[in-house]
């Protein structure tokens, strides 16, 4: 890996983001898929501690994308994506974000559980494609009934 990413490099890298969301919100296992090496981990533990929630570490792409279509597909989600920051430090590519979720009961929107978190993923370039190799979540603050997210 050379020091230097190009501009596409970063906009391939940004979408992954965008993919995560998106396949979150839709429930498209699919598109979700296509954001996860075969071997990635996906660690919330940080994040839902912080909301009194156990959560296991994921690991592998068919874990990660079953537990987290598992957790939010019967709720309606929102995830908005900002501040991606990719650096790269001997040779590992790093790319930070902020990602603000917001889970609704499905056709019920009285109730909200919304999370702000802070995400630090690595990612690598896997047969030409960019994808997570591995994500840690940590919350920045949450606001409104954790029941929500429990499907409760």
């Amino acid at each position: 890996m050379t020091a230097t990413l190009t501009a596409e490099d970063r906009l391939d890298i940004a979408d992954l983001l965008y993919r995560i969301g998106a396949g979150l919100d839709n429930a498209d296992s699919d598109l979700l898929s296509s954001a996860f090496a075969k071997d990635a981990t996906f660690d919330f533990g940080p994040a839902a501690r912080f909301s009194g929630i156990d959560f296991p570490v994921l690991e592998g792409r068919e874990q990660i994308v079953g537990g987290l279509i598992g957790a939010l597909g019967a709720l309606d989600t929102f995830h908005q994506v900002s501040n991606p920051r990719i650096t790269v430090t001997d040779g590992e590519v790093v790319l930070t974000t902020l990602i603000e979720a917001a889970h609704f009961p499905a056709g019920d929107h009285s109730r909200h559980f919304l999370m702000k978190n802070r995400h630090t993923s690595r990612v690598a370039r896997v047969d030409g494609v960019w994808l997570v190799t591995s994500n840690v979540a940590d919350a920045a603050w949450v606001d409104g009934d954790v029941n929500v997210l429990l499907g409760r």
